[in-house]
């Protein structure tokens, strides 16, 4: 090997050398740590176990933290210093399917499966409601509740508010008042009962459409029909 070609293996070592002691600091600075207090009573600074596994042995004076994988049907989501990794506890439920199954680093996550949708902390199976406004259907109140409360939960905006309020009421609205959860189904309670011999939905939906408020009329007719249009 010629003085130069040594000249230059010793730089590329050098530099191989450098990034590595470079990465293990950087390495050492970023991986989270905890205080423990050994059997001498002396408190150490240790690192903690990366997700999908946990503490099987704290550090010592001499040596670093060892960690261990997580069992079957097992996790451990964040870095810890756990004594064991977590069960996956979550089983889904009647009108639920897995979303993501667990693993060792997320516990179980599930899902409505189609043909259902989220009430609460359940899933519940979709329900069709009547729309046809001159003909009454043995859920048509169950139905009525069920569309003031979806409409309620979408947090509608302030002009959309406005725009329905306007359609219901027949006349300009006054003030800024915002579209609060009670503002909105107070509205469309008083809409409900005006007519109690006639289902909500229908009529609700040709007040959208001829106030052009099509964004909500299609979020109804998509949870509420089977109808893409009316």
């Amino acid at each position: 090997m010629t003085d130069s070609n040594k000249m230059t293996y010793s730089s590329t070592v050098q530099v191989v050398a450098s990034l590595f002691l470079v990465t293990i600091a950087t390495a050492n600075r970023s991986t989270p740590t905890y205080e423990w207090t050994d059997q001498t009573g002396e408190t150490l600074t240790c690192q903690k176990c990366p997700p999908g596994t946990y503490v099987d042995l704290h550090c010592s004076s001499k040596t670093d933290t060892i960690c261990k994988e997580c069992p079957d049907e097992h996790y451990a989501q964040y870095w810890n210093y756990l004594d064991k990794c977590r069960f996956c506890n979550v089983i889904c439920q009647e009108g639920e399917q897995v979303k993501h199954e667990c693993n060792s680093t997320h516990n179980r996550v599930c899902e409505c499966q189609p043909g259902y949708h989220r009430s609460g902390h359940y899933c519940v199976k979709d329900l069709r409601c009547n729309i046809d406004e001159n003909q009454q259907e043995e859920d048509d109140e169950e139905c009525d509740e069920l569309v003031i409360d979806y409409i309620v939960s979408l947090n509608i905006s302030n002009s959309t508010y406005r725009k329905l309020e306007n359609s219901i009421l027949h006349k300009p609205h006054k003030g800024k008042k915002p579209a609060t959860h009670r503002r909105v189904r107070s509205l469309l309670k008083d809409l409900k009962d005006r007519d109690q011999n006639r289902p909500l939905l229908p009529r609700l939906l040709n007040i959208l459409k001829k106030a052009k408020i099509s964004h909500l009329e299609k979020k109804l007719q998509n949870r509420f029909t089977q109808q893409e249009d009316l």
